[in-house]
């Protein structure tokens, strides 16, 4: 088992099954990203790790969030083969591509306004 693949199997911890049934409620089930950027309710399944256990992230609520399985591919293929984030999204109205927010200002906004009810 290579390294990517022990960090990525720890999802039986019980800090990490308490923190994704939180994460699901903040996150209201939908993709963080598809939401932000494209403004698109996408169903989410997938708790992520934004920075991968492999590279030192945590089971922490600062560092989860939902994404759906294109986003969550996407971002696991990258970091698997040594890159990090995401396939850029293309506005084909302009043509550019959408640029990325720091998504762990982000996920801390959803943490403190998900807490604050």
């Amino acid at each position: 088992m290579s390294k990517w693949d022990a960090a990525t199997s720890d999802h039986s911890s019980p800090e990490y099954k308490r923190n994704r049934a939180i994460v699901r409620n903040r996150d209201e089930g939908f993709c963080v990203r598809c939401r932000v950027l494209l403004s698109i309710l996408t169903p989410a399944k997938d708790c992520d790790h934004y920075t991968a256990q492999a590279h030192g992230g945590t089971h922490s609520l600062d560092n989860l969030w939902m994404l759906c399985k294109r986003c969550h591919t996407d971002k696991t293929v990258r970091e698997s083969k040594g890159g990090a984030g995401f396939t850029p999204f293309l506005d084909y109205t302009s043509g550019y591509y959408i640029k990325e927010p720091d998504w762990l200002e982000v996920i801390a906004e959803r943490n403190s306004a998900y807490f604050a009810r």
